[in-house]
């Protein structure tokens, strides 16, 4: 199967990655960039709401906890913890409203926490043998370093495509972009803020799955930009 050959929904979310990429390609090229190694681990937990002896209500629950090593994996860097309720909209569409709370270490030592407030649109179509997500997230981000809201928009897109011969393995890649919208005192500007972009592989463990691959991180910062090459791993359960 080729691109001009999927459908147009699943076809716009391939061409929105290759354009992130390209993005995250060119903000690398116009200046210098600074470059560190981690791991990052996600665990990720959803379910219904209700008895699901009956039939399956449309509420949902989501939580998702992941601890951060950075600094070459010397130290622990950033943990956080998301919480959210959904609606299911339609078979494969569903919206969420939830909280975050994120504690930051700098290398310095320096410390921060964040409280969020985020309001999500995720969308799972597949085509065929490729398993498609997009998450369109919307973030108010407030820190305890200074005062203001800051809105961030998040568009995160998802192809899973499994190999042949298996029901179990799954080759996965995906692609999100940070968008700042307004300017704060605590440091966040507008614009661009940053690009991940994952490959690996994924594998069925009866109802859970796990994901393991690499990650490539590039925040845009006021000096030389940031690039972190992190070694992912993440397990998905659902209930």
């Amino acid at each position: 199967m080729n691109l001009m050959e999927l459908p147009s929904r699943p076809r716009l979310l391939l061409i929105a990655m290759l354009a992130a990429v390209i993005m995250s390609s060119g903000k690398v090229a116009r200046g210098e960039t600074l470059e560190d190694t981690g791991f990052w681990l996600m665990l990720m937990m959803e379910g219904s709401i209700g008895d699901q002896e009956q039939k399956p209500g449309r509420l949902r629950w989501w939580l998702d906890i992941q601890p951060r090593f950075l600094g070459n994996i010397s130290g622990l860097q950033q943990g956080l913890l998301r919480p959210g309720v959904g609606y299911v909209l339609g078979q494969r569409t569903t919206a969420w409203l939830g909280y975050a709370r994120v504690h930051t270490t700098s290398p310095a030592g320096a410390s921060s926490n964040e409280d969020r407030i985020w309001q999500q649109l995720l969308w799972k179509p597949r085509v065929g043998d490729f398993a498609f997500q997009s998450r369109t997230r919307l973030e108010q981000r407030f820190l305890d370093t200074g005062p203001g809201t800051g809105w961030r928009f998040r568009q995160f897109v998802k192809v899973g495509w499994d190999l042949p011969g298996t029901s179990r393995f799954s080759l996965v890649g995906y692609d999100e972009v940070f968008v700042n919208l307004n300017d704060t005192d605590w440091g966040q500007r507008t614009g661009f803020a940053q690009n991940r972009l994952f490959a690996g592989l994924a594998a069925k463990l009866g109802e859970a799955k796990a994901e393991i691959g690499y990650l490539n991180q590039l925040i845009d910062r006021p000096g030389p930009n940031q690039m972190n090459h992190i070694l992912s791993f993440n397990l998905f359960l659902n209930f």
